[in-house]
């Protein structure tokens, strides 16, 4: 039986930003629950990452397979070169329960 695994913040918003400049980063934690004696814990092989690019630059913390108790950071910082509202959905790829596990990003490019 697959794990679920636990990730939080289910969203990211680096609010206004200077275009030219960033901010971040800022970190995803993504954890393996432990288990119980009914639920024993199940590694998660963690295939990657998907779906940010442009303004969200993002490092993959999370690129081995995560024992069970086991957590690990996914990095992402917000550098805008346009101005505007901006959003992405980071797609976090694994073989545990409801897989790809999305995380919304959001952020402004400003011009001043």
């Amino acid at each position: 039986m697959p794990v679920k695994l636990k990730i939080h913040p289910g969203s990211l918003n680096f609010g206004a930003v200077k275009i030219g400049s960033h901010k971040g980063p800022k970190n995803i934690t993504v954890r393996n629950p432990k288990g119980g004696k009914k639920h024993p814990g199940l590694a998660v092989l963690m295939q990657g990452v998907a779906g940010a690019d442009g303004p969200f630059n993002v490092t993959n913390g999370c690129n081995a397979p995560l024992p069970p108790g086991g957590r690990c950071n996914i990095s992402v910082t917000f550098a805008p070169t346009v101005a505007g509202r901006l959003k992405a959905t980071l797609m976090i790829i694994d073989n545990a329960e409801h897989d790809p596990q999305p995380v919304t990003l959001s952020g402004q490019g400003k011009v001043k």
